[in-house]
C-alpha cells in the first residue's frame, strides 16, 4: 500500500535514480574525450548533492556528517565544470581533459570554501546541526555565531551570482571569438537554465525558514528531476552525437566513398552541438541532389535557400548547417555549381539552337557576366572556349 512515507522516498529517489543512469553512461560506456570529463564530473557532482540532500532530510547522516563540509564546495562546483564542459565544443583545439591553472582557478569559490568550513567549525558536527536548524527554522546552536549564517545564507548566494554572471560573459565572449569553431546554441542556453534550476532547488531550504513538509519536499524533488534531468539528458544525447560525428569524420579518412561529398575536415562540423547527426546528414544531403538531378529547381532566377528548405522539409539552421559545415559551400555556391552542369550540358546539346546569353538566363543567372565569371570559376574555360572544344 503506498503510504505518504513511501511517497516521500519516491520523491527523493527519482532524481537521484534519474541522474544516475546518465552519469553511469558517461563514465563508464565511452571512451575518454574533454567533452565526456568534464559532464561526467559535472553529474557526478549533482548525484553526490542528491544523495547528501536526501539523507539529510532523512536524519540519515549524523554519523558521517563531516560530508556537510562537501556539500557548499561541491554547489560551487556545479557552473565551472558545466563552463568547461561548454568550451570543449568552442575550440577544437581544447578537447582535452586536462585542468590547467586557468581552469583551476574557476573552483576558487568552491576551495575557499571548503577551507572556511574545516577551519572555522570545530567539528562537522556543529556545521550539521547549523544546517539542520535552519532546515527546520528554529534557533541556531549556540556556538555557531550569526557571523557563520551569514556566510550560508548570503554569501554563498552571492558566490553563486558572481560565478553565473563571470561564466555567462566568459561564455559568450569566446562564441563571439572568430576562430570559436561553433556559433551558440540554444541546448547550452536550455542545460544552463536546468543547472541553475537545479542548484536554486538545493539551496532554497537554506534561504528560507520554513520546515520542509510533504508538498515542499515534492515542490524541491521535482525541481531536481527536471534541472538534473534536462542536464543529464542532453549532455548524454551531445556526446553521443559527438563520438558519431567522430567515427565519421574517421570513416571519411579510410573510406571517401562512404560520406558522399561531404567535407568533414572542417573541425566544427564533427561537433556534438550540431543540428543534425551524421545519420540526419546523409539523407538530407541525398534529398538535395536528387532534388536538383529530379526537379531542377535551381534553374529559377529567384531560387531562394528558403524555397530549398521546403522542398526537402527541413528547417533552415540544419540545412545551412550542412551546406557550410559538412558539405563545405554556402547556398549559392551549391546553386551555382548545379547551373553550370546544366549549362554545359545546354552548351554541348542545344548550343546550336540557342545563344550563349540565352543558356545562361535558361539555367537561372540574371545577368551574362555573372554567368561568364561563374563558368570560368567552376570549368577555366570562358562558355564559347567550352563550346568550341566540346562541339558534337
Amino acid at each position: 500500500m503506498l503510504t505518504i512515507d513511501n511517497l516521500i522516498v519516491l520523491f527523493f529517489a527519482l532524481p537521484f535514480y534519474h541522474l544516475m543512469f546518465y552519469t553511469i553512461q558517461m563514465i563508464t560506456l565511452y571512451k575518454s574525450r574533454g567533452a565526456r570529463f568534464f559532464m561526467g564530473l559535472l553529474l557526478f557532482s549533482m548525484n553526490i548533492l542528491l544523495v547528501i540532500n536526501a539523507l539529510h532530510f532523512f536524519g540519515q547522516l549524523w554519523e558521517v556528517d563531516y560530508i556537510y563540509l562537501l556539500f557548499v564546495p561541491l554547489v560551487l562546483s556545479i557552473l565551472p565544470f558545466f563552463y568547461l564542459y561548454a568550451g570543449t565544443f568552442l575550440d577544437h583545439h581544447q578537447r582535452g581533459n586536462k585542468l590547467s591553472a586557468r581552469h583551476l582557478m574557476l573552483y576558487l569559490p568552491a576551495t575557499l570554501f571548503l577551507i572556511y568550513n574545516v577551519v572555522f567549525f570545530g567539528s562537522p558536527g556543529q556545521y550539521a546541526g547549523l544546517l539542520q536548524s535552519m532546515l527546520a527554522g528554529g534557533d541556531y546552536p549556540g556556538a555557531v555565531s550569526s557571523f557563520h549564517v551569514v556566510m550560508l545564507r548570503l554569501a554563498v548566494p552571492l558566490a553563486l551570482g558572481g560565478q553565473a554572471v563571470f561564466l555567462g560573459i566568459r561564455l559568450y565572449r569566446r562564441f563571439q571569438h572568430k576562430h570559436a569553431s561553433m556559433q551558440f546554441h540554444p541546448i547550452l542556453a536550455i542545460m544552463a537554465l536546468s543547472l541553475l534550476v537545479f542548484i536554486a532547488a538545493l539551496l532554497i531550504p537554506f534561504l528560507t525558514l520554513e520546515t520542509i513538509n510533504l508538498s515542499s519536499a515534492a515542490a524541491i524533488n521535482l525541481s531536481l528531476l527536471i534541472g538534473g534531468g534536462f542536464t543529464g539528458y542532453f549532455g548524454f544525447k551531445h556526446y553521443r552525437r559527438d563520438m558519431a560525428w567522430k567515427k565519421w569524420a574517421e570513416e571519411k579518412i579510410t573510406h571517401p566513398q562512404k560520406t558522399l561529398a561531404a567535407n568533414l575536415h572542417n573541425p566544427s562540423a564533427t561537433n556534438a552541438l550540431n543540428p543534425v547527426s551524421p545519420e540526419e546528414a546523409v539523407l538530407l544531403i541525398e534529398k538535395v541532389q536528387n532534388l536538383m538531378l529530379q526537379q531542377k529547381p535551381f534553374m529559377e532566377p529567384g531560387f531562394s535557400m528558403d524555397d530549398l528548405c521546403k522542398l526537402v522539409n527541413t528547417k533552415r539552421r540544419e540545412m545551412s548547417f550542412v551546406l557550410n559545415k559538412v558539405m563545405g559551400k554556402n547556398f549559392y555556391g551549391l546553386i551555382n555549381e548545379y547551373r553550370i552542369r546544366e549549362a554545359k550540358h545546354l552548351l554541348v546539346h542545344e548550343g546550336e539552337k540557342y545563344a550563349i546569353e540565352a543558356i545562361s538566363q535558361m539555367v537561372g543567372f540574371h545577368c551574362k557576366s555573372a554567368f561568364y565569371t561563374c563558368f570560368r570559376k567552376y570549368t577555366g574555360q570562358t562558355p564559347k572556349e567550352y563550346l568550341i572544344k566540346n562541339k558534337r
